[in-house]
């Protein structure tokens, strides 16, 4: 998967990717994503994720964005709320592991 972020919240998901100890900036969104406490919402029913083929991938790309249920916009104010999140957790764990 790739994520294109704009040059400045690079700059800062790399800055506190490496104050918080992370090797790069995908470690510390991967540490931030499997250390979130919210609980995810289920899917609705009848929804699968598994697409076998080009055309069905298509088809639930197009149903997506169709989709008129409210959304998190990816503004630098979400990134550097989840960089600080991911930041805390990380000094956290270290604070337990070392």
């Amino acid at each position: 998967m790739t994520i294109t972020l704009s040059d400045e919240v690079r700059t800062i998901a790399e800055s506190k990717a490496k104050a918080a100890g992370f090797a790069d900036v995908a470690e510390f969104v991967e540490h931030a994503i499997e250390t979130y406490d919210d609980p995810l919402p289920d899917p609705p029913a009848g929804t699968s994720y598994v697409v076998n083929s080009m055309d069905e991938l298509e088809q639930k790309l197009d149903a997506a964005l169709e989709d008129t249920a409210p959304s998190v916009p990816m503004t630098p104010e979400f990134w550097n709320k989840l960089l600080k999140l991911v930041e805390e957790r990380a000094a956290e764990r270290r604070r337990t592991v070392g």
